[in-house]
């Protein structure tokens, strides 16, 4: 192999990219009634002074949400029912129907992406290219080496 094709070796190897990778992780979330109380408690017993239900109808419909609301208890959700009625609120509305129970904890499965997985460097993008890096043939060993040690160094932080 001349030097001229080797070095268009060398270019390739060090200029692969690796396709993204789609890995979705299930976590179970839990909400309690206290954590529910600490986000919104202080602004649903404050909204029962009429002269300020408007001032406080924003930030409290920006940080309810259907969790909370399943883990509050009765005499909360009665308010926020009579509060989500005169406001028009038709999601807090739904969510208070769905919330008959007197749960003290509520749990559920959110998915979503692996942010450190869906990276573009990711370690499973890093172990992608380096299997690349392997599978090249006719590539200067010295330029593989060199790759492998810049990629080893990138797996270097996800290892503890």
């Amino acid at each position: 192999m001349s030097h001229e094709q080797q070095s268009s070796v060398q270019r390739l190897i060090v200029r692969t990219e690796s396709p993204l990778p789609s890995v979705l992780v299930q976590e179970t979330v839990t909400i309690t009634r206290e954590d529910a109380l600490a986000a919104v408690g202080s602004l649903i017993d404050t909204m029962r002074d009429f002269r300020r239900i408007k001032d406080l109808s924003t930030p409290l419909k920006e940080t309810l949400t259907e969790p909370m609301v399943i883990v509050l208890p009765p005499d909360m959700k009665m308010w926020l029912n009579v509060w989500a009625a005169f406001f028009g609120f038709d999601d807090i509305k739904r969510w208070l129907e769905g919330a008959t129970e007197d749960k003290r904890q509520h749990s559920w499965i959110q998915v979503g992406e692996n942010p450190l997985l869906w990276s573009g460097r990711g370690p499973t993008a890093i172990l992608d290219e380096m299997r690349q890096v392997m599978n090249v043939e006719g590539v200067d060993e010295a330029a593989r080496r060199r790759k492998m040690h810049l990629l080893i160094d990138q797996m270097q932080v996800y290892i503890p």
